[in-house]
């Protein structure tokens, strides 16, 4: 095969025998047989080795070949700089129109001056991660409406610009991971209507237009943690309705149009942490009827509409938590209730079991712990603090005084009894 001018960029196989043990490895391609046994090697794909570093116009530009070679990569193609302060001019990707095939990553990262992936049509294949960061003037991705896999990660990040992701429809229907956050344009992500696995995380945030995540209906299967926040205009998240089970941690945070919780009324298990904080609109938790057991800790936080925990029917256990990355005040609670300043009773709640630290502070008018009377197992400390109108203590102190010995720390209530009050009957003020 003969090399072209851009030696410095690509290697070519030269070596008979190593050519057919790739070319059958990868693709079976540029392989046909004559009148013998041996193999014919035709050119049909370039094939290159080692990772790939694009940072200039001009070096996109050499990348020209034959059309007639399709480009196979057999590492990662870096496209851009990590370096953004060092500034990059690259405009176009019109230089890599003949490239099929990426067995590493592809990562975009930091073209500052990129307003579009064409030229990248005849991609269809990513092996490893598709990394699209911080590219401030990327208005679509519709270069990539001809790829089909994704074997790794999808992360989209800190692209301001960006309005819709719909150049994936054509994308596989199972990746590793998805990332999603700070792209302050992006409206929908209406292109991701065929996936329907996530093996990981599924990571959503501070997308400040994200009008709704209808791409997301096709999702049958999430493997790990299901992180959701800043997205302040979205009304629902009518993907969980597919759910009974999450497998990790549900963390649902800051949307102020959340009138109810429906779309997770099928759910009935959270293996994980589950935390519902900043939820402006929520009165009640309506929507959770179904949901029995949090396998770490339930965080309820922030939410100023709420008045009571009425959803919670059938919750029977949580238990001990390990923060799982979320705020969790320096312990490893289960249940922490908080900062929810129109909660006045915890009623609606079935909880009997708790497997680790109670919180309950901050609830400016709550003035009952009614709603925990149903608990036989507490296993951590207590701390019930700073709940100024709080004067009725006495849906505990079964719980408390049942053979409990453990540390109960009570302070700025408008009540505060002590571990022996309880025990002596002393429960209300």
């Amino acid at each position: 095969m003969a090399v072209t001018d851009n030696e410095h960029l690509f290697t070519y196989m030269r070596h008979r025998h190593l050519l057919i043990s790739f070319a059958v490895l990868l693709f079976g391609l540029g392989i046909s047989y004559g009148c013998g046994d041996e193999p014919e090697i035709t050119p049909v794909s370039v094939i290159l080795f080692g990772d790939i570093r694009l940072s200039s116009q001009s070096q996109i530009d050499s990348f020209l070949l034959k059309k007639e070679h399709p480009i196979v990569i057999l590492g990662d193609l870096i496209i851009g700089s990590y370096r953004t302060s060092r500034g990059n001019d690259i405009r176009n990707l019109a230089g890599l129109a003949s490239l099929k095939t990426v067995y590493g990553n592809l990562i975009i990262v930091g073209a500052e001056h990129l307003a579009d992936f064409d030229g990248l049509q005849s991609l269809d294949f990513i092996g490893g991660k598709l990394l699209i960061v911080g590219n401030d003037s990327l208005i679509n991705i519709d270069g990539l409406n001809n790829l089909k896999t994704i074997g790794g990660d999808l992360d989209i990040i800190a692209n301001p610009l960006l309005e819709n992701i719909d150049g994936l429809s054509s994308m596989n229907s199972s990746i590793s991971d998805l990332e999603i956050k700070e792209n302050k344009s992006l409206t929908n992500i209406d292109g991701l209507h065929s996936l329907t696995e996530i093996k990981e995380d599924l990571n959503i945030w501070d997308n400040e237009k994200l009008e709704n995540v209808d791409g997301l209906q096709n999702i049958k299967s999430i493997g790990g943690d299901i992180i959701m926040f800043g997205n302040s205009l979205l009304k629902d998240l009518n993907f969980l309705l597919n759910f009974k089970e999450i497998y990790g941690t549900l963390y649902i945070s800051g949307y102020s149009e959340f009138n109810n919780l429906e779309f997770m009324s099928n759910l009935a298990f959270v293996r994980g942490a589950m935390s519902l904080s900043d939820l402006d609109r929520l009165t009640d938790l309506q929507g959770l009827n179904n949901l029995t057991k949090v396998g770490r800790s339930l965080r309820i936080s922030g939410n100023h509409s709420l008045t009571s925990l009425k959803g919670l029917d059938n919750l029977i256990e949580v238990n001990r938590g390990f923060c799982d990355g979320l705020p969790c005040d320096g312990n490893a609670y289960s249940l922490f209730i908080g900062h929810n300043k129109l909660l006045t009773t915890l009623e609606g709640t079935s909880l009997k079991r708790i497997k680790g630290y109670l919180y309950i502070e901050n609830n400016a008018s709550l003035v009952t712990l009614e709603g925990l009377h149903l608990l036989d197992s507490l296993t951590g400390k207590v701390f019930i603090r700073n709940n100024e109108s709080l004067n009725d203590f006495c849906a505990i102190r079964s719980v408390i005084t049942n053979d409990w010995n453990g540390d109960f720390h009570t302070e700025g209530n408008l009540y505060n009894p002590t571990l022996m009050d309880l025990k002596n009957g002393r429960c209300r003020d």
